[in-house]
């Protein structure tokens, strides 16, 4: 049985039970602009007892994202990269931009 209170060493958190519900979020701005416009992306999952994977960085191991089998760590870079909440921003971001 899986230790209670499993930890990520990259991200020096403590996660209080298993596959906790979990989303990311990604805010982007440029720095510089004094009216940014704000962009907002989650990506929704779960965090994982154990590491697996070995793509991404940082927590990417450690998240399932929903509806997938798999942690972020597990997708392809490319498959990572338009659904993220990375992604999410930036297209947010191009449609309030017009492009």
């Amino acid at each position: 049985m899986p230790p209670t209170t499993p930890s990520c060493s990259t991200c020096c958190v403590t996660f209080p039970t298993p596959s906790v519900p979990a989303s990311v979020l990604a805010l982007v701005r440029h720095a510089d602009d004094p009216l940014p416009i704000l962009c907002e992306g989650l990506w929704p999952g779960r965090i994982l007892y154990a590491a697996q994977g070995e793509h991404g960085f940082g927590y990417d191991p450690l998240f399932q994202p929903d509806g997938e089998a798999v942690s972020a760590a597990e997708l392809a870079p490319a498959e990572k990269n338009q659904r993220s909440h990375r992604a999410r921003a930036m297209a947010q971001l191009k449609q309030r931009l017009g492009l």
